[in-house]
This record gives C-alpha cells, sequence and structure tokens, in this order.
C-alpha cells in the first residue's frame, strides 16, 4: 500500500492530530488487507512519515501498540508530505499468510545479569 494518509475516505474528513490521522489510516489500511484476505500480521515492512518531530513519540507509541508482535522491516521519516493537512502517512508491504509464518521465540534468564536470551522455535 502506497502512502495511505489519515482522511477517512467515506467522508473526506481529515483529523486535525497526527495521531488521529495515524488512527485513521490504520484503519483504512486494516480494511484494505482485510479486503485482500490479510491482515496487519502479514505485514513485513513500512515506512511511517511523519513531518512533525514534536508528534513521533505519539505516533510511535500508537504505531507499537499496533504492531506488537509483529515487528516489520520499519523505517521512521519526518519531511513534508504532500501538503501542511498531512500530518502522517504510511506505506507498507504485506504477503498474505506471512502471518503465519513469522518465527516464535521463547525466552529464559541467562542467569549472569538478569537479563534474558531469545531463541528461535523452528516449527
Amino acid at each position: 500500500m502506497s502512502l495511505t494518509a489519515g482522511r477517512d475516505y467515506k467522508t473526506r474528513v481529515m483529523p486535525e492530530t497526527a495521531v488521529e490521522q495515524a488512527r485513521q489510516a490504520m484503519k483504512n489500511v486494516e480494511g484494505a488487507l482485510e479486503a485482500v484476505g490479510s491482515s496487519l500480521a502479514d505485514v513485513v515492512r513500512r515506512r511511517i512519515f511523519i513531518p512533525r518531530q514534536e508528534d513521533v513519540p505519539e505516533v510511535m507509541a500508537y504505531m507499537g501498540e499496533k504492531f506488537r508482535d509483529i515487528s516489520p522491516a520499519s523505517c521512521v521519516s519526518c519531511g513534508p508530505l504532500g501538503g501542511p493537512e498531512y500530518l502522517f502517512e504510511i506505506e507498507l508491504t504485506a504477503y498474505r499468510g506471512a502471518g503465519s509464518r513469522r518465527r516464535t521465540w521463547w525466552s529464559r534468564s541467562n542467569g549472569k545479569s538478569g537479563g534474558t536470551e531469545r531463541f528461535p522455535l523452528i516449527p
């Protein structure tokens, strides 16, 4: 999906904050993925565009919630978009079924520094 903005395509309304635009853009993305039998779990790459650096923490906290346990390759850019009303855009690549083929991991304490070690489970 190429450069999906936070505009509600039914009402043509554009939210006024970056995080609200991100929420609407993700609704647009999820609807498009669902229409082709896919979901966010199938996303393997995302590029996020947030023109105002002061919006980055709140927007990325929301994106972290949306992509929890999915972990696609990711890039965030803070350059200008097509107009001042655009405060968020996302571009992504999804492969149908990719979510069902992701590696799962198990963790254990390493006993040394109080940290954990992660190991892939081979299906």
